[in-house]
């Protein structure tokens, strides 16, 4: 993969499945012809207007997401900030899509565009992995220091970033959140953290990039795992 032939959908929101799945529907429904200049100088007041229903207000968006032109971008971008609910999550995608065609023409060459329901930071996409302890005993403090230097590095390695990781209190597992280049695989990542911290760490791992994973997934794959190796008994 070239260095600049891609480009990772950037987002400081969570995007609901169901509205990424309608987008990309609307390639194959919706009017995607450009906009002219003029047609875009006319666009702001449009947007504004509280009597258009949200299904106009995409459609909009969505012909401003195929307009390869900076001032599509800065309008998409100026009304990302006021958007509220599902739209500013489908006004995220258009963002992201327009950035992409512009992206495209100014480097001379296509793009694609690679995108989740957590987002990025325009270079690297957002993964969020659970990772569990051997024999479920509590991170020790000495664990956590070694697991956030080791995943500092193996991310750094691998042209990505450590962006945080989250202890639960007198518990067994942590959430790891990674902004990782599509040009390196999770699962190398992952292995090398685990390799690295195999004195403490089960070697396996749930990986999500949808959305983060909340109590009831963790339960349910804490649950897997005890039914795995017999310690369903132990408390979660």
């Amino acid at each position: 993969m070239s260095k600049h032939n891609y480009s990772v959908a950037y987002t400081d929101i969570e995007i609901k499945p169901e509205i990424q799945k309608e987008y990309i529907e609307s390639h194959d429904k919706l009017n995607s012809d450009p906009y002219s200049e003029e047609e875009i100088r006319e666009l702001e007041p449009t947007l504004l207007n509280e009597s258009l229903g949200e299904n106009e207000k995409r459609k909009i968006l969505f012909r401003l997401a195929h307009t390869q032109d900076m001032k599509a971008y800065e309008l998409l971008k100026w009304f990302y900030e006021t958007a509220q609910g599902d739209l500013k999550q489908w006004t995220a995608l258009c963002l992201n899509e327009c950035r992409m065609w512009v992206e495209s023409e100014v480097f001379d060459e296509d793009r694609m565009m690679i995108s989740s329901g957590v987002g990025g930071d325009g270079q690297r996409m957002r993964h969020y992995t659970v990772v569990t302890t051997k024999n479920w005993q509590p991170f020790s403090k000495s664990d956590k220091k070694k697991l956030q230097k080791v995943a500092g590095i193996a991310c750094e390695q691998r042209l990505s970033k450590l962006e945080s990781i989250e202890f639960d209190t007198d518990k067994h597992y942590a959430v790891i959140s990674i902004m990782q280049s599509p040009e390196v695989a999770l699962d190398e990542i992952m292995v090398e953290i685990m390799n690295q911290c195999e004195s403490f760490f089960r070697y396996h791992y749930f990986a999500i990039n949808i959305r983060k994973p909340n109590a009831e997934d963790i339960k349910e794959y804490i649950e897997i795992l005890k039914t795995e190796d017999g310690n369903q008994n132990k408390d979660i």
